[in-house]
């Protein structure tokens, strides 16, 4: 059988032979390459070496990118080196406290803005219980124990005499030690820290409302009251008398803080009820 240069028998061999030359000179190609030979060369006659034709370069990058991808996935397969762990804790402990942080700052902004806003619901509702009832009501801020709560002036109460009864006590016709009331949230407290500077165009005297009145012609100390008479009005209540209001009055409010901000409700004398918000080291009040 007569080969052409770079013919191939069945059995996978190919061979190159030379021309014009008196001797035949061949090579024989094995395309079966074992592990790590991907071709050899038998030099039959002449011992003379040719190169690998295209088809067997081509095999060999095939099986030379197997081997490299292989070894790409065992480095892979290999995990992580300490260094690089490290480094993942480090950055998640960094974000994760960021994140606490966050949360916390914006709970005790909601608490606080929460305080305030049941204050001032409570003022408004004090000023309709007065109207509704044609009496006055208060909403009675306990500065000691954090606590506020609502309360009319009851005409018949103390064997007619009056007095003050929390709302929905129904057990107590004057308000008692366990008459209902409502704390302030965790962290809050009535306050306005280093503040010195009621919000613009509010208060005349700045600090926490006047004393609450006993009903007796006296005081009761650490209180803060702001007092609506049957017009709506805020007023104060006369000393010495039983709970005689006199002319309105721009005292009305009430300061709550966290540590960080101080909340202020304030009452004027026409009875217009508005929250204030600034950071606690320094008086910067804006409008809520």
């Amino acid at each position: 059988m007569v080969l052409h240069p770079y013919e191939c028998l069945p059995d996978g061999l190919c061979q190159n032979r030379g021309s014009g030359s008196s001797t035949e000179n061949f090579m024989q190609l094995s395309f079966k390459p074992t592990r790590n030979q991907l071709s050899r060369l038998i030099s039959v006659q002449g011992h003379e070496f040719v190169g690998l034709p295209a088809a067997s370069s081509g095999f060999g990058q095939k099986h030379g990118g197997e081997q490299m991808s292989r070894a790409a996935l065992k480095r892979r397969q290999r995990g992580f080196s300490l260094v690089e762990l490290l480094i993942v804790i480090v950055i998640s402990l960094t974000l994760g406290t960021l994140a606490v942080m966050g949360y916390q700052r914006a709970l005790e902004y909601l608490r606080v803005q929460g305080d305030i806003r049941d204050l001032n619901g409570l003022v408004g509702q004090a000023k309709m219980r007065a109207a509704a009832d044609f009496t006055h009501a208060r909403a009675y801020a306990d500065l000691d124990g954090n606590t506020f709560h609502l309360e009319t002036w009851n005409k018949a109460g103390n064997g007619g005499a009056g007095c003050w009864q929390t709302l929905n006590d129904n057990a107590n016709a004057c308000t008692v030690a366990a008459s209902p009331v409502q704390p302030l949230a965790q962290g809050d407290t009535f306050g306005f820290g280093a503040i010195t500077t009621a919000p613009p165009n509010t208060q005349a005297v700045f600090g926490q409302a006047p004393l609450c009145d006993d009903g007796n012609g006296g005081t009761i100390p650490n209180t803060a009251c702001i007092v609506f008479n049957s017009r709506g009005l805020s007023v104060p209540i006369i000393a010495a008398t039983i709970s005689t209001t006199g002319a309105p009055t721009p005292n009305g409010a009430f300061y709550i803080t966290n540590g960080k901000i101080v909340n202020a409700l304030t009452v004027s004398p026409t009875g217009l009820v508005q929250s204030w918000l600034t950071p606690a080291g320094a008086a910067a009040w804006h409008a809520q």
